[in-house]
Parts: structure tokens; C-alpha cells; sequence
């Protein structure tokens, strides 16, 4: 699977997947979902964000006065696939188990 996603990109889509998922109508606030990443790189996230509401993968709505972000769930074997396409790149998608993801 041929696809161009960026280390924040697949941390994004890991995050918003796999442990909780977020799919469409469960949602996490943007400040959330950031916490993890350290403070000096929480902007640059922030952007990866709106790029992947740009490129389709996420919804961005406000939600009580703040900004959330949930996964259409019609894109999810696609996301998978993207995670499992990168997993030998990175350290945090080597141990998942994909059978988990819900």
C-alpha cells in the first residue's frame, strides 16, 4: 500500500485508532490528543492535524466550545493499512496488534 504519511501523521492515526478508538460521534479534544507529544513539537502536531482533515482521514468539528477530532470509521481498513505499511519505520507501530483495533 503506497502512501506518503508523515511520523506525526501515523502517530496521529496510532493515537486516534488504536487503544480507544475515536470513531465518528466519540471524539477527543485536540489539547488531548497532543499531551503525549512533547511541548516544543505540540504546534507542528497540531498542523499534521489539520493535514489530515485536509487529506480526509479525520473530522474536525467544535464540540463544547473546543476543537475535537474523531475517524470516519468507513476509513478504517485503509488507516490500518497505512499503519501496517509503516511499521517496520517506526518503534511505536512494531508491537500492535492490528486484530485489536475495533
Amino acid at each position: 500500500m503506497t502512501c506518503n504519511l508523515s511520523t506525526f501523521e501515523l502517530f496521529i492515526i496510532k493515537k486516534l485508532i488504536y487503544d480507544n478508538p475515536r470513531w465518528c460521534n466519540k471524539h477527543i479534544s485536540r489539547e488531548n490528543l497532543t499531551r503525549s507529544v512533547p511541548s516544543d513539537k505540540r504546534g507542528e502536531c497540531k498542523e499534521v492535524i489539520g493535514d489530515l482533515a485536509r487529506k480526509g482521514f479525520v473530522k474536525l468539528y467544535k464540540s463544547q466550545g473546543r476543537g475535537d477530532i474523531c475517524v470516519p470509521k468507513q476509513r478504517k481498513y485503509q488507516l490500518i493499512g497505512y499503519l501496517k505499511a509503516h511499521r517496520e519505520e517506526h518503534y511505536f507501530l512494531q508491537s500492535l496488534d492490528y486484530d485489536r483495533i475495533r
